[in-house]
């Protein structure tokens, strides 16, 4: 656990270091509170400023940013001096997906606030956000590590903005109603609608992406891991 403590360290220290990665989650989770502000007139719940911007972060930010610190490992050498160093593939996953992971949850407790959830609303959020931020996580990472890791930043957008013109267009929320992406902007509307998700259908849905996505990364990893390298 050493090893996925250091890889934990760097990989915070390298999030907050790298201008267009912190820029676009200040965006991201300082749009919605702006937009609240300047246009509120007591008709709108400062909720319906988040809901297209938190799973907008868990695609963009969390996909996107999860495929190029693989890819970045890669071409700066980092894997193979890990895999030479004795670091396993468990370690390193620990490692960097765990720093994502906690920064994601900070980012959605931000969401959170602005949309002044709290108790069992809270919870809910909380837990699903931290669902599909990991299968984000482990989706970015698996891309990262294939033969063609600038497929993070589109595949990332087009969970975003897939999931963000579904709330406009039926048949595209159609397509997109199975992605994990779609059931955070799900939850979070039905949080505002009704005040309760409906989870055992939000999390049948989400364990299932999980599955698929673990399956490619057990592949991915097999073929083009860290022992690869």
């Amino acid at each position: 656990m050493r090893n996925a403590k250091a890889i934990f360290k760097v990989s915070v220290i390298s999030y907050f270091r790298v201008p267009a990665i912190i820029g676009t989650t200040a965006f991201l989770v300082l749009l919605p509170l702006v937009m609240y502000l300047l246009t509120r007139d007591g008709t709108q719940q400062p909720a319906e400023f988040v809901i297209a911007f938190a799973p907008m972060f868990v695609g963009l930010g969390m996909v996107g940013t999860a495929s190029s610190f693989v890819m970045g490992d890669k071409v700066t050498m980092n894997l193979r001096f890990m895999s030479m160093a004795g670091v396993k593939p468990h370690e390193y996953l620990l490692g960097t997906g765990g720093s994502l992971l906690v920064i994601g949850i900070g980012v959605m407790f931000a969401y959170s606030q602005i949309a002044r959830f709290s108790g069992e609303e809270l919870i809910t959020f909380l837990g699903i956000s931290a669902v599909g931020s990991s299968i984000a996580i482990l989706l970015g990472m698996s891309i990262g590590m294939f033969k063609f890791p600038w497929l993070g930043q589109p595949i990332g957008m087009l969970l975003a903005f897939g999931t963000m013109l579904s709330d406009a267009n039926e048949r595209l929320a159609s397509v997109f109603y199975y992605t994990f992406t779609m059931q955070i902007f799900n939850a979070l509307d039905a949080i505002i609608e009704y005040g309760y998700v409906d989870m055992a259908r939000t999390m049948q849905i989400m364990l299932g992406n999980a599955v698929v996505v673990i399956v490619l990364f057990v592949l991915v990893n097999w073929k083009h891991g860290l022992h690869k390298v």
